[in-house]
């Protein structure tokens, strides 16, 4: 007896024709695009993070409207019910925004080029080319219209907003530049609001922006994005992964030799957990899991996953790199993340001052959670989101990009190591090693020095626990670091002295929390001396760091020690008993 193959997943696809003719791997969504035609939302705009299924939505109601092959929609939802048989055809213009460059000089030759190559695409005649792009975007809607003999138009725009979220951590672009971009965005889909050719709109993109007078003009957009009918309109529930992949499951386990439970728990600490509304039913990134579901259906690949982990799709096909670049721009770390700031993420992306909280919940790095007392608070969906956030950030400070990952972790390996070994003079080695890479702009405050340690500790994966800016009864510790073995609490100060540092520990008796745990307990004072102090003469001082190290609890009172060392490890001065 022979078994029939599993549907192939779709790897990096996102058009619903060719998904649906080849037997791929298909999550239903067309009842929710029923909703939305049966209310009917004549413009409506759909707000979600990159690659979450915006893109292959705006496919399958190109599809749906366009009405060339009915059989796609074979077995769906919107077959079922018989709605499809009441959609009416349309011409459908669609726009493609997303590689728009952050470049207001052409920005209006991308505009024109996009309808250019619509127009192509769809048979058209060609706008001209000193035509404005809003004329250019009219031109085309009245042609279709004409061709389908008065019948009303679908607009559909993908990632909308990809040239105004782009400007963002670009100081080197004028405010003056960046007007001229979004003047030339207002003309643009101006051309759409109450036009009499058109019978349906859909934008999606990543906010709805304010401030830049882009919905002003299409004040009878619809926004759908905190909706909780339309919670789950992009993303997989669990109850939709049990329905069309519980045999791709099987085959994974099957590969890897565990239970499939174990792989439904991977994937889901992995990939779950956002809401786009406190309550709505969270949904997997669904790149991220047709991805890695992907990769375990094939054992050739288990070597590789087992030694690197379950893969971080999102990393190299949805980060939004403008992102990184802005909070670098306003010196923004991991620890300006407040799980209390659940009112701000409902603002509006505005250009001019965009909130961090609002885009980072936007962008898909923050989502609702829950305490354990039930309060709202914003959190990380995921495992591979807060990994993405922490790795990008990061290197972002140290002025690489994710091409540059492998050689930042060899550098990463060494504090670790060096960390789990309890071996602190290699870890300020290897710390010192990492600083020197940091462009100096970087390292203004003794908060940016902080938050440089923090990322660099979150970075090593076999650290058990960080935590920056930790309470305790008597003040706030600046970084605890868990190993296997023993607890870390360290105290960081610029331009001052690790005694000070150590003696704030000791003062305010930081690690007590600690005590009983069955680990060793140290205290570190950690002194950023600055890198540009300038010496006599035209000689710049190195960057040097004087550890001090106080034993708390259990180890006895002779072990305890005081280690002080500079750049050079050669130089370090250990063992003095205090």
């Amino acid at each position: 007896m022979t078994t029939r193959p599993l549907p192939s997943i779709p790897a990096g696809t996102a058009d619903f024709g060719a998904i649906r003719r080849r037997n791929q791997v298909y999550v239903d969504k067309t009842a929710y695009i029923e909703k939305m035609l049966a209310t009917p939302l004549d413009y409506a705009f759909l707000a979600r993070p990159r690659r979450f299924g915006k893109s292959l939505l705006a496919s399958t109601l190109h599809h749906l409207f366009a009405r060339t092959d009915d059989s796609l929609f074979r077995g769906l939802s919107i077959e079922a019910t018989g709605f499809l048989a009441r959609v009416p055809r349309r011409p459908v213009l669609p726009l493609d925004m997303s590689k728009m460059a952050a470049n207001p000089r052409i920005i209006e030759n991308q505009l024109h080029w996009r309808v250019d190559m619509a127009a192509q695409f769809l048979g058209l005649e060609r706008p001209r080319p000193d035509l404005p792009p809003g004329n250019a975007l009219e031109d085309a809607i009245q042609q279709l219209r004409v061709r389908a003999n008065g019948q009303s138009v679908a607009v559909l725009i993908d990632e909308y907003d990809a040239p105004l979220t782009k400007l963002l951590g670009r100081p080197d672009i004028e405010d003056e530049a960046k007007e001229v971009a979004l003047s030339a965005l207002r003309d643009f889909y101006g051309v759409l609001k109450d036009h009499p050719a058109i019978g349906f709109v859909f934008m999606t993109g990543i906010s709805r922006v304010e401030g830049a007078h882009l919905f002003s003009s299409l004040n009878n957009m619809t926004d759908i994005s905190q909706d909780m009918e339309y919670g789950s309109v992009c993303g997989f529930t669990e109850r939709e992964i049990d329905q069309v992949l519980p045999m791709h499951i099987e085959q994974a386990a099957q590969n890897c030799g565990v239970a499939p439970e174990n792989i439904r728990a991977d994937m889901r600490a992995h990939y779950n957990g956002y809401r786009f509304m406190p309550d709505s039913e969270p949904v997997y990134n669904p790149v991220s899991y047709l991805h890695a579901l992907q990769e375990l259906q094939n054992p050739a690949n288990l070597t590789v996953l087992q030694a690197r982990g379950y893969p971080r799709p999102w990393i190299s096909t949805g980060i939004p790199y403008f992102l990184f670049r802005y909070m670098q721009v306003q010196g923004f770390d991991a620890r300006d993340i407040r799980a209390d700031a659940v009112s701000s993420v409902w603002r509006r992306f505005n250009l001019r001052h965009p909130g961090l909280m609002p885009l980072l919940f936007q962008t898909g790095f923050l989502t609702f959670l829950r305490d354990e007392a039930g309060k709202v608070k914003l959190g990380y969906p995921n495992r591979e989101v807060e990994s993405a956030f922490t790795e990008g950030l990061f290197l972002s400070f140290l002025g690489k990009t994710f091409d540059d990952t492998e050689d930042v972790r060899y550098q990463l390996h060494d504090i670790e190591t060096a960390l789990t070994q309890g071996d602190l003079n290699g870890a300020c080695a290897a710390f010192n090693d990492l600083l020197d890479g940091v462009p100096f702009a970087l390292l203004r405050t003794e908060r940016h020095y902080q938050g440089l340690f923090h990322m660099a500790c979150l970075m090593c994966r076999s650290l058990l626990r960080v935590e920056s800016e930790a309470p305790t009864r008597r003040g706030v510790a600046d970084t605890i670091v868990e190993t296997q073995t023993a607890i870390y609490v360290f105290e960081l100060k610029r331009d001052a002295s690790a005694q000070a540092a150590k003696q704030q520990i000791l003062t305010r008796a930081y690690g007590n929390k600690y005590k009983g745990r069955g680990k060793s307990v140290y205290g570190i004072g950690l002194n950023f001396e600055d890198a540009k102090a300038k010496k006599a003469g035209d000689e710049w001082d190195s960057t040097g760091q004087y550890w001090q190290m106080e034993d708390f609890s259990i180890l006895p009172r002779s072990n305890t020690k005081s280690v002080r060392f500079s750049n050079n490890v050669d130089d370090a001065i250990s063992d003095q008993n205090i």
